[in-house]
């Protein structure tokens, strides 16, 4: 399942480059923490938008209104290995991955 968000990712970026968009939207499928999609927009090297599918909804609402205006590189740095519960992953760790995979 991670390989196939990978994918996803990996062929959403070849669009929007192929498209010339200046804004970059990638959406994936979270990895061991359930149903949960992340869309997410990076736009001149800043984070203007966040969206969940699934998970903890005010959670999630308030992780991705605090991203928002960051540079991707802090927001991994912030995000990055935060679990949930007895779980080696949470949505907040799916988006440093996600935000990972889309700036790379």
């Amino acid at each position: 399942m991670k390989k196939l968000a990978s994918v996803m990712l990996a062929v959403l970026m070849l669009c929007v480059m192929l498209a010339g968009a200046s804004a970059e939207t990638f959406t994936g499928t979270a990895n061991g923490i359930g149903e949960v999609t992340v869309t997410l927009t990076v736009e001149d090297g800043k984070i203007t938008g966040v969206s969940f599918e699934g998970g903890c909804n005010g959670n999630l609402q308030g992780i991705s209104r605090l991203v928002e205006g960051m540079e991707p590189a802090e927001a991994i740095r912030r995000l990055r290995g935060i679990r949930c519960g007895m779980k080696s992953t949470s949505c907040p760790d799916q988006l440093a991955t996600a935000l990972e995979q889309a700036t790379a």
